[in-house]
Parts: C-alpha cells; structure tokens; sequence
C-alpha cells in the first residue's frame, strides 16, 4: 500500500502555487465555479516548451475543471497556441493584477524564458 500512496504526478506544483490561488474559485476554460485542478499551461507537449524548473511557476498555473469538458482528453484545445497564449495574459491578470500577487525569483524566470507569448 505504501507505494500507491507515494505515487503521483512527478510535475505538480508546489504550495507556493496552490495558495495563489486560494482566494479564486472559477475555471479558467470554462468560466464555471469549483475549479478542481491545477493545469500546466507549458507542459512537455506544447510547442513552446524548455526545459527547466521554472515551469513550476505560478504564472504557468491555470485552474481549471478536472473533467472531460475542460482538462481530460481536451489537449488539441489546451495546446492550441492562441489558447495558450490567452491562459498566460488571463492568469497574468488575475495574480498580478487583481490579487496583487508578488513576483518570486521562479516567475521572473518563467517570463523571461516565455516572454515572446506574453506579446499581443
């Protein structure tokens, strides 16, 4: 039993990221409330990845619907690069922005290596 329990996805976020976002309730996708998961926007298999441990910023965080409809099976939507795009200027403004959230070494790394799809 011990280890079903250790096991998990090797690329979740750190606290750090989850208590970002834990003053907001909406799905980013799909606009609906109770969001029940974090999404990488730059995960592995979108186009404009590196490699590195600034993926685990918060700016690359996305709350989002753990189902069928927003996250599971959804990647052709979630990839596309103006969705992208949109998610990165959308979680932008809303940690910045609205919830006034301060910049950590690991997100000015993150804009940095990504700082071409934050042009409009």
């Amino acid at each position: 039993m011990q280890n079903i329990k250790n096991r998990g996805l090797s690329n979740r976020f750190p606290n750090e990221v989850r208590e970002a976002w834990i003053f907001w309730h909406d799905c980013l996708v799909c606009g609906k409330n109770n969001y029940s998961a974090l999404h990488h926007i730059i995960s592995p298999t979108v186009r404009f990845y590196k490699k590195g441990l600034f993926n685990k910023s918060a700016l690359n965080s996305c709350p989002i619907h753990n189902d069928m409809k927003c996250h599971l099976y959804n990647e052709s939507y979630l990839h596309d690069d103006k969705i992208v795009k949109k998610l990165l200027l959308k979680v932008y403004a809303i940690l910045l922005i609205q919830q006034k959230y301060q910049l950590r070494p690991i997100d000015k790394d993150f804009l940095f290596v990504y700082r071409k799809l934050y042009d409009r």
